[in-house]
């Protein structure tokens, strides 16, 4: 009953967000103070300004991601179908999963309508996610939920935006897609690279996901060694194995980012070779903390110099690079 009463008032505040997120306008201001809460959540503090010395590289993806300066490319790429073919094309060698079928959802979409457009491809080692947001996805080798399949249709009809004001999001189209489960037996290596116009920040493995024993730890690229922070609140594993393609994920990653000035570029490792995941330009909105807040400055600092110089770089130099 006390877990309960105290639950209350919490449920209350988001209900309250989500409904002025839904009704207020996408002004950056308005913005600012409906991702505020997000971000203190994980930092304890409010966004310091881009060029303040101190700020972090959690600032830089708050103050970008509320202003809505977006790229007619960038969003493309936020949608998860058109970032495959243009990962594809930018770097060849990249594998991407197999696209079997897109649904388009719109209001009058139903539960019902879903699991029809479902219903061929179950049993089959396949995956569906929503194209414009991220968090849900549904196995189709295995029996569907009802309730499992409702909840998923409720979150992937919604508008990514509302969650946070990642702006990015708040014009895609709302779409289904059906794609090739590459997971192994053991599950998948995912790593993340975090970028700057074609240079890696860091690296980032995540041990043991969707268990009670996930852990997680940044590396130094090209070297692989731990970075010794905690990132998101979880544990750093002891040691990591350098992963069979780590040469090669890197020049995926530098080919990839090149032309953003910040972008996470998000990979697998199998036994078939490096296949794309996403390209992350907000990660996590800017939410998750680092247990020592001088490593997210340091990386701040980089991203502002690598910018910095890629600026005073001649407009024939910039376009042969």
């Amino acid at each position: 009953m006390i877990g309960t009463a105290r639950e209350f008032p919490l449920r209350l505040m988001r209900r309250i967000h989500r409904t002025l997120s839904r009704t207020l306008p996408n002004v950056w201001q308005l913005n600012y103070l409906l991702a505020l809460p997000k971000f203190w959540s994980g930092n304890k503090r409010l966004p310091r300004r881009i060029d303040d010395p101190r700020a972090s590289l959690n600032d830089i993806i708050f103050q970008r991601m509320i202003r809505n300066e977006w790229s007619m490319l960038e969003q493309s790429c936020v949608d998860k179908e058109h970032a495959k073919v243009f990962a594809q094309a930018k770097a060849p060698h990249v594998k991407v999963a197999r696209t079997e079928a897109v649904m388009v959802l719109g209001k009058a979409t139903t539960i019902a309508d879903v699991a029809a457009w479902l219903q061929p491809f179950l049993g089959k080692r396949l995956v569906v996610k929503p194209t414009h947001s991220c968090g849900a996805i549904l196995y189709l080798d295995t029996p569907l939920d009802p309730a499992e399949l409702a909840a998923f249709v409720r979150f992937s009809k919604k508008n990514f935006f509302h969650a946070a004001r990642e702006t990015q999001y708040q014009s895609l189209e709302r779409k289904l897609i059906i794609e090739q489960n590459i997971a192994p037996a053991g599950g998948l290596s995912d790593y993340k690279f975090t970028c700057a116009n074609g240079h890696i920040l860091h690296g980032r493995l995540d041990v043991g996901r969707f268990t009670s024993q996930h852990q997680r730890a940044l590396f130094t690229v090209p070297g692989f060694e731990i970075i010794p922070v905690e990132y998101g609140g979880l544990k750093m594993p002891a040691k990591i194995e350098r992963p069979p393609h780590l040469y090669e994920m890197i020049e995926i990653a530098a080919q990839l980012s090149h032309g953003f000035d910040f972008v996470r570029i998000d990979l697998y490792d199998t036994d078939d070779g490096v296949y794309f995941g996403e390209f992350t330009f907000t990660p996590c909105a800017g939410s998750s903390s680092y247990s020592d807040e001088e490593v997210a400055i340091e990386l701040a600092r980089r991203l502002r110099k690598i910018t910095a110089s890629e600026t005073r770089m001649p407009l024939q130099q910039r376009s042969a690079a």
